[in-house]
Parts: structure tokens; sequence; C-alpha cells
């Protein structure tokens, strides 16, 4: 090697050198964006022997640190005479951060709606969107199970069948 090449081959290993130290570390890696789960539960009686109210729950969770905004909205509604399914209740609601994650103890966190005990079948929809780390999520429309509200049970007990549930 030529003698005037030397200064620059040294520069070369000792600015390398230099800015591999620059480069990030594998603390330095970014955080993933948090992965948003959502499930509508089949709506229940808040009470079985004397009900009064239906009530739907949305159970949803996200990794930490949670999204930077979830909003959800969640229908509670009910299977009319020609099978249409019509809304009685609903909510829109937008969660942030450490309000999309568990607490210590808890599988998913919940948000519920109400709506009147009536004759009939009720189901509990949700939809919305997460949005972590610049990554937006859809959460695609999920339907629950149904519930059969009294007075069906008293039906069941008389022997009598109440009219069966149609799917859409």
């Amino acid at each position: 090697m030529r003698a005037s090449a030397l200064p620059v081959v040294a520069l070369l290993v000792l600015t390398g050198g230099a800015l591999a130290g620059c480069q990030p570390g594998p603390s330095a890696t970014p955080t993933p964006p948090s992965t948003a789960r959502v499930m509508p539960d089949a709506p229940v009686r808040d009470d079985d022997e004397q009900p009064k109210h239906v009530i739907a729950t949305t159970r949803f969770r996200c990794d930490e640190p949670g999204a930077s905004t979830m909003t959800l909205t969640m229908h509670l509604q009910h299977q009319n005479s020609s099978g249409t399914w019509v809304d009685v209740n609903s909510t829109t609601f937008t969660a942030k951060g450490h309000d999309t994650v568990p607490t210590k103890g808890e599988a998913f966190r919940t948000r519920q709606v109400t709506a009147n005990c009536a004759e009939g079948v009720f189901r509990t929809t949700v939809a919305g969107s997460s949005q972590s780390r610049g990554n937006d999520q859809e959460v695609q429309p999920h339907r629950s199970a149904h519930l059969r509200p009294l007075p069906a049970q008293p039906l069941l007990r008389q022997g009598l069948t109440p009219p069966p549930v149609r799917s859409p």
C-alpha cells in the first residue's frame, strides 16, 4: 500500500466506526402498532326471574401502550316480526392509550348499552376503528349470538315453543 493511501484508509476505518455508533441499536427499535381485539357478547337479562332490561356488552383490548384512539359504535338490536334487525339503543365511544389496555386482572375492557325487556330476539353488533402509531385498523362489523328474553322463557315452561330465530 502506498504511504499516501494510508491516511485515507485510516480515516475511513475511524469514520465507519463512528457512524456505526450512531446507528439505532436493539433498544431503539420502534414499538410496533398496538393490535385491537373487539368482541360483542350475546345480550343478557339484568335478572333471570324478573328481568326489566336487556344488557349488551362489548369487550375490547389493545396491547401496551394502547391505541392512540379507538372509536367503537355498538348497537343493541331487536328482531321485528318480519325478521328485520332494528336498533333499540346504541352508543359510540372513544378510548385512548391506557383506557384501551386491560388493567391487571382484567382480560378485556368493556362498555354496555341497555334497553327495556320485550318479547323477541336481541343481538349486539359493534364496528369501529383504532389508530396506533400510524397504523389504522378497521374493526369489521361483528354480531353476537342472540338472546331470547322473556316472555319466551315462560312459554317454554308451559310446553310451548317460541317462534324460530331468523338469521340475516
